[in-house]
């Protein structure tokens, strides 16, 4: 079973207004943090040195999965049968 995903994102940012819409029309449930407003947030994404957003974030059986931007095919990896192929963080 997945954990929630976490959804880091900025304010005006079309790619998050995109993931938003993306998890929101599957009715998957995400936290999403505001790197704007959310000093802790921040200081997590800022230790991962990943320059852009947004970044979602999921958990699987213990083990960290991050997908940056809006990448569809990788959104379907991550909430999908195929979650294990999704790319390992290091």
């Amino acid at each position: 079973m997945q954990d929630i995903i976490r959804l880091y994102s900025v304010p005006n940012c079309e790619n998050c207004k995109k993931v938003k819409s993306y998890l929101d029309d599957r009715n998957i449930k995400y936290v999403e943090y505001n790197l704007r407003k959310n000093r802790e947030a921040r200081k997590y994404y800022q230790s991962l040195n990943i320059e852009t957003a947004p970044v979602i974030v999921g958990m699987n059986n213990g083990e960290e999965w991050i997908i940056t931007g809006y990448d569809k095919e990788a959104m379907e990896l991550l909430i999908g049968d195929k979650y294990d192929k999704v790319k390992k963080r290091r």
